[in-house]
């Protein structure tokens, strides 16, 4: 697949000129004309040449190709909707490592949120099995947690949050459709509590993630 690389200068009737192998672009450089197509990894380059104007500055970005990851092999009637959950009680100030501690209980959720029967504060989970992914593509994940959270697709670490003010950090992640595993880690210490997971996919617009995508292991 190909990316489209679209260029505008401020400037009326600038003359954009720009590379695509990270050099800066001089007066002989190619002019832009329309779209740039790109179907690799590329660092693109521009700078606008007017008369009598300043043309020093030059604007850069590094498109990176990705190749999706494969999806998962795993039989769907092995599967249960929600995720999987361990819970534990304690007080940290960032993630702790909770394969060094015990759980209190196990539980399920249905979607990446806070639940009635959870406590208040001064606890800790784990959550983890799989995501529907509707479509090839890069998918962008959105996490919001307060206290701190992370997110794991594929056992490779997506979206670190640490302690915030329920702020949501994004991450991105090329995927094939189907089932990928995915694991959120969580902890709340004391105040304001919160959880929760946005994804889009090609196509689709940023929103929570539905009960409908999620499953584990019965």
């Amino acid at each position: 697949e190909r990316t489209s690389v679209v260029l505008t200068s401020p400037t009326p009737g600038a003359t954009i000129r720009f590379t695509l192998d990270g050099s800066v672009p001089s007066p002989d450089a190619p002019v832009y004309t329309g779209p740039i197509p790109l179907e690799r990894t590329a660092t693109v380059r521009a700078r606008a040449f007017a008369p009598g104007r300043d043309d020093r500055f030059v604007a850069s970005s590094t498109f990176t190709r990705v190749v999706p990851r494969d999806a998962a092999k795993v039989d769907a009637s092995s599967l249960a909707p929600g995720l999987s959950c361990r819970l534990y009680e304690g007080e940290w100030r960032k993630l702790p490592d909770f394969a060094a501690l015990t759980p209190a209980r196990a539980l399920v959720i249905p979607t990446v949120a806070l639940t009635p029967e959870m406590p208040k504060e001064r606890f800790g989970l784990v959550c983890a099995g799989y995501l529907a992914v509707p479509a090839d593509g890069l998918t962008t994940f959105s996490l919001r947690a307060e206290d701190g959270a992370q997110l794991l697709v594929d056992g490779e670490s997506v979206i670190g949050n640490e302690p915030t003010d329920y702020l949501s950090r994004r991450g991105a992640a090329a995927l094939q459709a189907g089932l990928h595993a995915v694991e959120v880690r969580y902890f709340q210490r004391n105040f304001v509590a919160g959880l929760g997971l946005r994804m889009d996919a090609p196509g689709e617009s940023l929103t929570p993630v539905p009960p409908s995508r999620l499953f584990h292991a019965r």
